[in-house]
């Protein structure tokens, strides 16, 4: 999803779902929001997708990532002034490991992950657009500290995917109930539950530690399900995408991550949840 040009966040916020939300003006709509969980994107991959999809520089995506940033920033301070307690906001995935940018993109052997094979400076422009994002939420919360505003950590559970994909195929845990709720009794749960590993460093560009979860995806570059054959082993094509004449989906969607080239397959998100642990962190305030 993108912002560009001119979203209207209060149109948003505040617009009646068919009748169901009361309208903003009114106490109960701030009693809706103080009680319900706000998921603010995954935004700005289509704002970015644009002038790349074009073949505009990087350079040019590089300058938009301030105004996107900011964006998403009021954005959410739309959402906190409606009454909004409760929010998620997930920063971009890694798109150089996306087919469509390794199938229109060719660059040196030194330009690719030598493991995951991904586009190292797609990779890098991503990571940038996250870091500056998650210094605007500390600045958000800072402001706020009644409200409760977790970083979704969408890059790192890809990287995972690629790195070792045999590790995701579990079904989904619960969020547990804890007697003690402090932040070092959670962890400690995340850490040692018999269902997740402990965490893998990253480097810095790669992003923080994650937990993964074991056995799933296949072993393979990063592959569409959906498609059909193109430049590479992507199974990417832009004259056949998926749905339309020539592209093919694949036997089993949840031996994959990518679904069309663009977009992730439910699996991979249903990963994404789990190994993040986003609703544990929203449920014990951290």
């Amino acid at each position: 999803m993108g912002l560009c040009p001119g979203l209207s966040w209060d149109a948003v916020a505040v617009r009646p779902a068919r009748g169901r939300i009361p309208a903003a003006s009114c106490p109960q709509c701030k009693d809706f929001f103080a009680k319900s969980l706000f998921v603010v994107g995954e935004l700005a991959g289509n704002d970015y997708n644009a002038p790349l999809f074009a073949g505009k520089d990087l350079r040019e995506a590089y300058n938009l990532i301030p105004h996107v940033v900011q964006g998403i920033s009021d954005g959410v301070e739309q959402l906190i002034a409606e009454g909004a307690k409760d929010l998620i906001v997930p920063g971009v995935m890694p798109s150089g490991c996306f087919p469509v940018y390794l199938s229109m993109y060719v660059d040196p052997k030194e330009g690719y992950g030598p493991r995951s094979g991904c586009l190292k400076r797609f990779n890098t422009f991503s990571w940038v657009h996250n870091a500056m994002l998650k210094r605007a939420l500390e600045k958000l919360r800072a402001k706020h500290p009644g409200v409760r505003i977790v970083y979704g950590d969408y890059f790192t559970p890809v990287i995972q995917f690629l790195l070792q994909p045999e590790k995701f195929d579990l079904p989904a845990r619960e969020i547990p109930y804890l007697e003690n709720k402090s932040e070092g009794a959670v962890k400690a749960y995340l850490y040692n539950i018999k269902a997740i590993k402990r965490p893998r460093s990253f480097s810095a560009r790669q992003g923080p530690n994650i937990t993964a979860v074991d056995v799933g995806f296949h072993k393979q570059p990063p592959r569409a399900c959906c498609g059909a054959p193109g430049k590479g082993p992507y199974n990417f094509n832009l004259t056949a995408k998926c749905g339309e004449p020539g592209a093919t989906p694949c036997a089993d969607p949840k031996t994959h991550w990518s679904w069309d080239g663009i977009h992730l397959t439910e699996a991979a998100y249903g990963h994404i949840a789990k190994v993040s642990d986003l609703l544990i962190k929203v449920h014990y305030g951290f």
